[in-house]
């Protein structure tokens, strides 16, 4: 199901795309996303959504693994920017914290 703070984010990062103005050809997320709610927030903005594990997802075999391949090498920026930068664990609790922590880390 994903945490609350994920949902709000997703929908707010989606309302920041749409007024930047700029076109979303593909967007990847973790497991922990829902389909529908996200089939439904990034409805708007037309791209092509990959949620990891899920069985729902188009494309061939090669477009699906090439947007795994992708996904997989975030988690491995993300876990190389708490290791050295000080990242760690989560802090601040709540949406609040949600929004705030990595903020702070890719600031360092």
């Amino acid at each position: 199901m994903g945490s609350v703070s994920e949902n709000v984010l997703l929908e707010q990062n989606a309302a920041e795309i749409k007024e930047l103005q700029l076109e979303l050809v593909e967007a990847a997320f973790d497991a922990g996303f829902s389909i529908k709610a996200t089939a439904a927030t990034m409805a708007e903005l037309s791209g092509e959504i990959f949620i990891a594990g899920s069985k729902k997802n188009t494309g061939s075999k090669r477009t699906q693994r090439r947007r795994a391949s992708y996904r997989v090498g975030c988690e491995g920026r993300i876990a190389d920017l708490k290791r050295e930068y000080g990242g760690g664990r989560l802090r601040l609790k709540g949406e609040e914290g949600a929004r705030i922590w990595p903020g702070w880390t890719a600031l360092a």
